[in-house]
């Protein structure tokens, strides 16, 4: 008797964990669908802030994409708002500090941020994910730009057998202090799909098509029929 009360106990608590889990997350609400660009949001639990996740198909070898992510003397032509962006100490060719200045339109203050960021891949799909994470401290401080100490991006790069390379990207920002209305719009929809965008055209771009790089392997280009 005791023995059939424990199991079902474990299992009511087995279902409930199962219950808050899925709770915790919310299903995502598209925003755009334009010219292969998705972009949606969602809520966070315990956060007024939401996450945004943009998401497309690219015609490029996967170290291309790498390559472009890593460059960070390119990122103001194509990343949303980035005005400035270095690395600060790289302590392994999988793991970086970086410092990055977005510059905000007016009236809105400037924000910089210090990130953490960390590069895997899955030897067994080829699947490519860097995450990134705020750290308090780091890199110059400009007394004019807001520090944004609380924010997550990520982006996961699954390669296909055709040679193209699934892209997406998310991020959870808390932006220091409060932001217009017009402006949330923008940072949430607008910018992650023009970034997208840009994104997109850097890639034919030769200095990428070309990239080798040790811990990325781009899959071999399908055989000739």
């Amino acid at each position: 008797m005791r023995r059939s009360a424990t199991c079902t106990l474990l299992l009511a608590l087995g279902l409930s964990l199962a219950q808050a889990l899925a709770a915790e997350e919310a299903p995502w609400t598209i925003r755009r669908d334009v010219d292969g660009i998705e972009v949606a949001t969602r809520a966070v639990p315990g956060s007024p802030h939401t996450e945004v996740r943009a998401r497309m198909r690219v015609d490029a070898p996967l170290a291309a994409v790498v390559a472009l992510l890593r460059d960070k003397s390119v990122a103001p032509e194509w990343i949303a708002y980035c005005a400035d962006s270095f690395v600060i100490e790289a302590p392994s060719e999988t793991e970086a500090l970086t410092y990055t200045w977005n510059a905000m339109p007016w009236p809105v203050r400037d924000r910089e941020l210090v990130m953490r960021v960390r590069w895997f891949r899955d030897a067994g799909s080829g699947v490519v994910r860097m995450e990134a994470r705020a750290e308090a401290a780091g890199g110059p401080s400009v007394a004019e730009r807001i520090r944004i100490t609380d924010a997550r991006t990520g982006w996961t790069l699954a390669p296909n057998g055709d040679g193209s390379v699934d892209v997406e990207f998310r991020s959870h920002v808390d932006p220091a202090s409060p932001v217009p209305a017009w402006l949330l719009n923008r940072l949430l929809v607008n910018a992650p799909h023009g970034t997208l965008e840009r994104m997109r055209a850097l890639l034919t771009e030769e200095r990428y098509r070309s990239a080798e790089l040790d811990f990325i392997t781009s899959p071999p280009p399908p055989a000739a029929p």
